[in-house]
């Protein structure tokens, strides 16, 4: 017998050797510190996080940007971003890959709602920067259904996930707002949230 056929599957036996060895180690950190310390130091970097303030639950979506909404239209830096990163594509004559705009929601322990998300859209940095907090009662959350406009179906997302999703809008001012579809659960919880649930 060939010693090449053995490379693959000797590959494979190692690949998930390390994932559960991996894995082992992720749970037995995350018994020592809990739950919340571990989630805080996997993705509290990219959020304003107060001192002592740690993230309770957190979901990944994705920027809305499908067809303009009465109060959303792109923003000077997501088209500045988009235009730049096609004007390089054609000057060295490589195809545009596209990267939706990533947008991290967590709930805290101080019972903020703090947003996060990646750099423009099109652009292959995935730095989380801080994109705005919510205060406990205080107003700038909007949930789809509220808008009384049809914001079309949802997108596959860049992250893998495709479950169900809903549509939310953070923020204060109209046509300032940040528009992103987000997994079913999160949009409940944040709904419980606003009601005074969570």
């Amino acid at each position: 017998m060939n010693a090449m056929y053995l490379i693959a599957p000797i590959a494979i036996v190692g690949a998930l050797a390390y994932s559960l060895i991996a894995a082992r180690r992720v749970r037995a950190h995350v018994a020592r510190v809990g739950p919340e310390q571990a989630l805080t130091e996997q993705f509290g970097s990219g959020f304003a996080l107060a001192p002592g303030e740690l993230l309770r639950a957190l979901w990944m979506g994705q920027l809305y940007t499908g067809p303009a909404i009465p109060e959303f239209h792109d923003t000077v830096g997501d088209k500045a971003g988009r235009l730049a990163k096609q004007a390089g594509a054609a000057l060295v004559g490589t195809k545009l890959r596209y990267v939706a705009v990533q947008v991290y929601v967590a709930t805290t322990t101080a019972g903020r709602v703090v947003v996060a998300r990646t750099a423009t859209e099109g652009a292959d940095d995935h730095a989380l920067r801080p994109a705005g907090a919510l205060a406990p009662g205080e107003p700038g959350l909007v949930l789809g259904p509220e808008l009384g406009v049809d914001v079309g179906a949802p997108p596959a997302f860049d992250n893998g996930y495709r479950g169900p999703v809903g549509f939310v809008m953070f923020g204060h001012a109209p046509g300032q707002r940040l528009p992103v579809w987000l997994p079913a659960d999160g949009v409940a919880a944040l709904a419980a949230w606003r009601g005074g649930a969570a």
